[in-house]
């Protein structure tokens, strides 16, 4: 609603992780991808969709830097301590390294359990 009501132009962004250098469009993260683009379009919101490859933090900061962005708006899935030590966190990292106001959002259970 907030980019509607500003005008924004939204980027949405998924990150593929190595070692795949290609990402089909029938996959689970494209068709995840695709959901968001025409959720946001039956809002009359417009929405560039773009595939990064490598790892999320790097790729969204340097996408992002690249963009310079008003603001950026990342779903946390909120893992638990044990979790985010083994496997880092995205939203984290983007909140202690991004030059600009980073807002979080939480992901709904269902689209963590892929019932969305």
């Amino acid at each position: 609603e907030l980019a509607r009501h500003i005008g924004a132009r939204v980027v949405a962004a998924h990150v593929v992780l190595p070692p795949r250098e290609h990402l089909p469009d029938d996959s689970e993260e494209g068709a995840c991808l695709r959901s968001v683009q025409q959720n946001l379009e039956r809002q009359g919101i417009e929405v560039e969709s773009r595939r990064l490859y490598g790892w999320p933090e790097s790729e969204l900061l340097a996408e992002a830097k690249r963009l310079r962005p008003d603001y950026i708006v990342i779903g946390s899935h909120f893992h638990s301590r044990l979790h985010e030590l083994v496997h880092g966190d995205t939203a984290a990292y983007l909140l202690r390294r991004a030059d600009f106001p980073v807002f979080l959002v939480p992901v709904p259970a269902a689209a963590r359990s892929g019932a969305v």
